[in-house]
């Protein structure tokens, strides 16, 4: 359902802090200690960059040009997510960004029911990027581990969701997804997850966190494996470590709940929105359905109301 890739090599000291400051990375969360460590800015290709502001839509890893790359050096999709990371955007355009994910999230949510979401971040997280790019907005997904602490609940232990660790069955997804349209974190699943307690009482149906709302972290320890299979798995491969430079671990505050997410890599859908392979159904609709007759048409009279 998706292609992982291993992401990018770190801000530049110059570049513009990822904590959505306005200041660059020096004076702002590197000087503090609180950003990730630097190290060098990834580079994307020339005939990449070319092609990318010559494509200008989002999903244009679909393009034939992009996919003959691919086959030749796998790594172009670090260059598509690093190019949606750093593009820049207009203020107008943050908020139409705001608006379709508004739109999709509470599109699927009622349309979904609860049973089918459980355990299905991957699927939701991939069907959700071919909705907001089919509505022009630059996405990608992202699979790692995930941490749930209760500061307000001290008798609920936090809950973590590892992806290395023990698997329910063969080929089972280990871990969580969410998905990353700059400048937003979106999480719709967190609250379906396969909970033992009461916690998924305390969290929203849907995270939505601006950039300039998460906090940005050191590569969390407790976050790598879990402890049964930590000492079988071994320390994490070094390129994780360039990866987290770039594509750090974050924090968001909820009201009940602060939520730490850790990649390990990003994840582009194979399936584009008309192809018969998604194992997602909205009811007796297809997602290309249901995109066609409910999405587009509420987004449509969205814009005739502004």
């Amino acid at each position: 359902m998706g292609r992982r890739r291993r992401q990018y090599k770190g801000p530049g000291r110059n570049a513009p802090c990822p904590c959505g400051s306005g200041r660059k990375f020096k004076s702002c969360c590197e000087s503090k200690g609180e950003g990730p460590a630097t190290g060098p800015e990834r580079v994307v290709r020339p005939e990449l960059r070319a092609h990318f502001k010559r494509a200008a839509h989002a999903g244009c890893y679909d393009d034939t040009w992009f996919t003959e790359v691919e086959k030749r050096d796998a790594t172009v999709a670090e260059d598509y997510a690093h190019f949606a990371l750093v593009r820049g955007m207009s203020r107008e355009e943050e908020h139409r960004v705001r608006d379709a994910l508004e739109l999709v999230t509470t599109e699927v949510l009622s349309a979904l029911p609860p049973e089918v979401l459980v355990g299905s971040c991957n699927l939701v997280t991939n069907v959700m990027v071919r909705f907001v790019e089919a509505l022009g907005v630059w996405a990608f997904g992202v699979h790692g581990s995930v941490r749930f602490v209760f500061p307000r609940h001290p008798h609920l232990d936090p809950s973590y969701f590892w992806v290395v660790d023990e698997q329910d069955f063969q080929g089972a997804f280990t871990g969580h997804a969410w998905l990353v349209a700059p400048p937003f974190v979106v999480d719709c699943t967190a609250r379906l997850q396969k909970w033992q307690g009461p916690q998924a009482t305390l969290l929203p149906d849907r995270v939505v966190a601006h950039r300039s709302e998460v906090e940005v972290l050191h590569p969390q320890p407790d976050l790598f494996a879990a402890p049964r299979v930590a000492r079988f798995a071994g320390p994490p491969h070094p390129a994780l470590f360039e990866f987290w430079q770039w594509m750090p671990a974050i924090r968001v505050r909820l009201p009940e709940a602060h939520v730490t997410y850790q990649p390990s890599g990003i994840v582009l859908p194979q399936e584009r929105l008309g192809d018969d392979g998604w194992a997602l159904s909205f009811g007796n609709r297809t997602p290309a359905q249901f995109f066609e007759q409910v999405i587009l048409p509420a987004w449509a009279e969205r814009g005739r109301s502004q």
